[in-house]
Order: structure tokens, then sequence, then C-alpha cells
């Protein structure tokens, strides 16, 4: 297969071959990249490569490729991580890592992450060089190693530019839901690095002075803060936003929606730009317009703006949705249908269980209450 080709489910009718129509989709090897295509229709399957192990050097923490059989190597049929799949991996990943509480070593996290997923960068090279018909494991294997080492803090620098701008746009979509507590919180401070500033002007400050609340001179610090504790408590709306103390989240002083065109010029503009070029199809002996990607971090930056074109996925009348958060671990997972809102996760699930009990004790409490408050007839 050739390493610029992209794998989409086709979502015309040539995915019911015989009439069939029982929603097995077909995937549709698809060469030569459209416009339409780079859309982002379809679950995006790129060629890449997992070598079973690494060997972490002591001097350098360079990360270096080990195998012995290059068969295994190359990703093959269903075992293909799509683009949505390596975006959630990654942003799980840098999430679990970026924890100030985390303190595993990054080259061993590193190298679970390049095991378990695929290898991160110097696809095309490996890619080529594997296929090769005249490939010799004892010639060649020293060069696959070298051109396969792994720089963990590369791979950490990365992850963090996809990992705090895939946030800022989930802190975006989350404002025009009217939900601000993520952009409010964009800007914590994580073990490495710290989220976007972009909201932190329209955070409370100084200058948004409370009126008279009727202290005496002699005020000290303590009865300051309680008389704005119940300043706000008392005042949960101004502003439209939500007080619960003044010294936790209470929203923010002016709404960010006032800005919503420079806001979302500052997520275009976070975007690296896409390579493509023209290139020879060996499969058809024609020439094709191809996606150029030589990483995983291209390939999820790639299925992100994917995702970010799709205001509703075309793709859900398909079986196919976009990546969501979930609701009790805020993971990033891809759903299973349209209103699943909690992953797959065992501990999950059971949050998602025990909320529908409360739920379901809730509205039985409300007609019990009703029924006993109801004129009698």
């Amino acid at each position: 297969m050739h390493p610029g080709t992209i794998l989409t489910y086709n979502v015309t009718d040539k995915n019911y071959p015989n009439g069939d129509s029982n929603g097995d989709f077909m995937k549709k090897r698809i060469y030569a990249v459209t416009p339409r295509d780079v859309g982002g229709i379809g679950d995006l399957i790129f060629d890449t490569i997992q070598f079973p192990n690494y060997q972490i050097d002591k001097e350098t923490g360079l990360l270096i490729p080990v195998y012995h059989d290059k068969s295994k190597l190359l990703n093959a049929g269903e075992n293909k991580p799509t683009g949505d799949q390596l975006l959630c991996s990654l942003y799980n990943f840098y999430d679990q890592f970026n924890k100030p509480d985390c303190t595993a070593s990054k080259q061993e996290m590193v190298r679970a992450w390049c095991i378990d997923n695929a290898h991160p960068y110097n696809l095309r090279e490996l890619y080529f060089d594997l296929t090769d018909k005249e490939y010799s494991f004892e010639s060649d294997s020293s060069y696959v190693r070298r051109d396969g080492i792994v720089d963990a803090q590369q791979f950490m620098d990365d992850c963090a530019k996809l990992y705090h701008h895939f946030s800022y746009y989930l802190a975006l979509e989350d404002l025009k839901k009217g939900k601000q507590r993520r952009a409010f919180d964009l800007n914590h401070e994580g073990r490495e690095t710290t989220g976007y500033d972009y909201f932190e002007r329209y955070k409370w400050t100084k200058s948004h002075k409370l009126p008279d609340l009727g202290l005496s001179p002699d005020a000290n610090i303590v009865e300051e803060m309680q008389a704005e504790n119940a300043y706000w408590e008392a005042h949960p709306d101004e502003k439209g936003v939500r007080a619960v103390s003044i010294e936790t989240y209470r929203g923010f002083a002016t709404s960010p929606l006032n800005d919503m065109d420079e806001l979302y010029e500052k997520l275009i503009d976070g975007f690296p730009t896409f390579r493509m070029c023209l290139d020879r199809i060996p499969q058809t002996h024609s020439f094709g317009l191809l996606v150029q990607v030589d990483s995983v971090f291209d390939i999820a930056w790639y299925a992100f703006a994917s995702y970010v074109t799709m205001n509703s996925s075309p793709n859900e009348e398909y079986g196919l949705y976009k990546p969501r958060v979930c609701k009790a671990c805020q993971n990033l997972f891809i759903p299973n249908g349209p209103r699943q809102e909690y992953c797959d996760e065992v501990e999950c699930q059971r949050s998602r269980k025990r909320k529908n009990r409360r739920d379901c004790n809730e509205r039985k409490r409300e007609i019990m209450i009703s029924s006993r408050i109801a004129p009698k007839r």
C-alpha cells in the first residue's frame, strides 16, 4: 500500500454491494485526495508501524526500537489505528502525564504508548524500508533502528501542543453551549506545561469592584472575605455568572462570547500547515494529490482538523461518531452511538448506572410529592 493512501468509509451507495444494506460497511481505498475528502469524510486510516519493544539508552534517554521479524511491524487490517483513535489516545496520554501528581518516568510512559499504539515518527522512511522487496534483516535492521529512534522530550513537546489546542477547542464548544467551566480552568498549571491563557482577561480582577458592603474601616481581611462570600451567595446570577465563592469558581466577569471571532482565529492559527504533493500511485499507474504524513502527530492533527470542520458529523447516519469527552473520567473517547456520554471503562459505566438510578429515584420522589399536593376531586 502506498504510504500516502487514505482509507475511508465510503458513504455512497457503494457501501451496499449486491444490494446488501445491512450496515456492514465496506472500506474503500482512495488514492487521489479531493478537497471533499480532505474536508473530513470518513474515518481516516493511515499506514503505521508498531515495534514490539524499545530499549532506553541510559546516557541519552533516547528510545531505540527492538525487533526480530519485520512482518509483525506493519499494522494490517483492523489493527490499523484510525486518525480519531490516535487523536483520542494522544490527548488522554498527555492529560495523564501532565497531572501535577504524576511521577511516572517520561521515557517509560512514551515507550509504553509506542508499544501499545504505533511508532510515532519517520513513518514514510520506515515504511519504504520495511516494504522494500530487497530488505534483509541482517544488512538493513541497523538502518531501521537508526531511523526509528524516538526522542521522548520531542514526543512530549508535540503531544503538549496537540493536547492544549484540542482543550482550547473543547472550551470554545462548551462556551457556545453556555458552559463556562472548561474555559475558566483552561490556564491550569500542569506537571510540565500550562494551558492557554486566552480566557484570563475575562475573569474577575480588582477592576471589577463590588458595591459597598457596609464594612467598617477597621474590618480585617477575614471579615472582608466573609462579606464578599455573602454577597456572591446573595447575587448568584449577577452579570450572568454563577457565584459559588470569592475564593472558588464564579464564572467570568465579561463574556468571551462577545469575542468569538477573535477566539476562533486563534484556534485556526494554532493548526499546522498540512502538506500535500503530487505523487505517482503504483497500484493505479496514475498521479494523485496525496496528503503527506510522517508522524502520528501529523495524523492526529489532520483528524482534529476534520473534527472541527464537521459541525454535526455527516457520518453519524452510517454509525461513525465524532470523539467526545467522557462525563465521568474526562477522557476523550469515540462513542458507539449518538447518545453515549460515558466511555466504555468499567468504572465510568458504573458511574453512568449510579446517575441513572439517582435520576430515576428523583423522578419518583417528584411524582410522589406532586400527587400528595394535588387537589382531590
